[in-house]
């Protein structure tokens, strides 16, 4: 089950990158040479003197993994397990006024 899950996850992924791709008007041959290792890329592209820079697009949308944060109180599970529930707020009292559920309805 859990590798179903993660097989999940790397699918929309690897779809929201490739929509991400296509909004930047990138074409099925540009994604496939940023694959290609630099070696092969090198190869097949001719040495141009004074090229101009060229920018690394980022290949992962995925969120940076999340951290402790130090200094904050930790919560033990005998605390979490001592609380109890305030059943108090799921008690409504009794109302004379009927709901209306349009702002024009008229009482007959």
């Amino acid at each position: 089950m859990a590798e179903a899950r993660a097989h999940e996850r790397k699918l929309i992924s690897e779809a929201n990158l490739l929509h991400a791709s296509n909004l930047r008007g990138e074409t099925v041959e540009k994604r496939v040479a940023d694959q290609l290792p630099q070696e092969e890329r090198e190869a097949n592209t001719l040495e141009q003197p004074n090229a101009p820079a060229s920018v690394h697009q980022l290949t992962r949308l995925d969120r940076p993994k999340l951290r402790q944060v130090a200094g904050v109180a930790h919560i033990t599970d005998e605390q979490v397990a001592s609380i109890e529930a305030d059943f108090s707020i799921l008690q409504a009292e009794e109302s004379s006024t009927a709901v209306k559920e349009f702002a024009y309805e008229e009482e007959a």
